[in-house]
């Protein structure tokens, strides 16, 4: 009788310690956590609060929190940022998120729902990392992600690595030709940050809506069973970035167009400054110029029998390169009519630069073998086009 009475007396005083603890932490943790927040902003930074109050479980929850940063026009909006502690030494806190707002210059997209918790490897809050899930991103220009479940590695090193999984993904550009619309689904997306930036994706399904380009064309749209999307970009006497995309089965409204597709080319920046970081060209910074070369460009289209192989180096051919464009290029196919055809019946070439394109390579009179049927070189500098070394017009 004598222990279960010290029982009680023990849980009654350890009580009447840790309710005014309690209530104490609860009280005055908000103020204290928003203190050190405002500490550490950049000198060119704003957070603003409207409103600030603990949580049950010792946590602090913020409602209308807007960041501002003047140098890289950046706004965050959040509402309903809800941080608290975990009784795990490894997983020590967890964050949600009900709204985000996040904009930079042109940029702004919104998030719903995000869940995500803090890991530290070895217990060392140097090897920092967040995994988590975001219901929705959606960006202004009605481009969305749905399902995100991510892994962000070295949070507070200068490498850093993400990692993430995605339902549906649905991008929406606008060309000088008109819009684009890309939808990929089941994506697997690998991302290495440090003084270079690494990327692997691979997606499931794929559809790429080229059908409002130009004067439009309904069955320019492109399906595929598989797609895969690679690239480095980093510095080599210039800033340069070395891409490779795979895809399986491509096909249109009309039917099969081929089996594979296969792209590698290389973008090139010229006459960037030499002290110009990853930051900077991922930022589009104007000191650091602009890609303006793409070269060392090997397409491959293959279909049953057919093969259709594209080479070439093109200098000054991005938008606002500021310099006259050269492209020097060579195309090889198999079984030349029927893969051409195709191709035009796609919708991918226009008609009739596709029929000129035929008419050079039938005019080819050399024996490529089991490799190709025929072949034919297209020169262009500035608004001058060569097919086989006559002007096209």
């Amino acid at each position: 009788m004598r222990f279960f009475r010290f029982i009680g007396y023990f849980i009654i005083i350890l009580s009447l310690l840790l309710v005014p603890l309690y209530g104490g932490v609860r009280i005055f943790l908000p103020e204290w956590v928003k203190g050190q927040l405002a500490s550490m902003l950049p000198d060119d930074a704003t957070l603003k609060i409207g409103e600030i109050s603990s949580t049950a479980r010792m946590g602090v929850l913020y409602k209308d929190l807007v960041y501002e940063r003047t140098n890289t026009n950046t706004k965050i909006f959040l509402d309903h940022l809800i941080i608290e502690p975990n009784l795990n030494l490894k997983k020590p806190a967890q964050i949600s998120i009900k709204e985000g707002l996040v904009s930079q210059d042109q940029l702004e997209f919104k998030i719903k729902d995000l869940m995500a918790e803090v890991v530290l490897e070895n217990f060392n809050t140097d090897n920092m990392s967040v995994f988590g899930k975001i219901k929705e991103i959606e960006g202004l220009d009605k481009s969305f992600i749905s399902n995100l479940d991510f892994l962000v590695k070295g949070l507070t090193n200068f490498e850093k690595s993400v990692s993430a999984q995605i339902e549906d993904l649905e991008a929406n550009f606008i060309l000088p030709k008109g819009p684009v619309s890309v939808q990929l689904s089941s994506i697997n997306l690998n991302t290495k940050i440090a003084e270079d930036l690494k990327v692997e994706m691979d997606a499931k399904k794929s559809l790429f809506d080229l059908s409002a380009l130009g004067a439009g064309n309904p069955n320019r749209k492109l399906n595929s069973d598989e797609i895969s999307l690679n690239f480095n970009l980093f510095v080599k006497d210039n800033w340069i970035l070395p891409l490779a995309i795979d895809v399986m089965n491509l096909s249109s409204p009309l039917g099969k167009i081929g089996n594979s597709l296969k792209l590698e080319a290389t973008g090139v920046w010229k006459n960037e400054q030499a002290f110009c970081q990853l930051k900077d060209i991922m930022n589009n910074n104007a000191k650091c110029g602009r890609m303006t070369d793409v070269i060392d460009t090997h397409l491959q289209f293959k279909q049953s029998d057919g093969n259709f192989n594209f080479s070439g180096n093109g200098y000054c051919v991005t938008p606002r390169a500021g310099c006259p464009q050269i492209i020097e290029s060579e195309i090889k196919t198999k079984n030349t009519a029927d893969i051409i055809s195709k191709v035009i019946l796609s919708g991918i070439i226009d008609p009739l630069i596709g029929g000129v394109i035929l008419g050079a390579l039938l005019s080819d009179t050399s024996q490529g073998g089991e490799d190709f049927d025929h072949k034919a070189s297209i020169k262009v500098q500035g608004n001058a086009i060569f097919l086989n070394g006559k002007p096209l017009l």
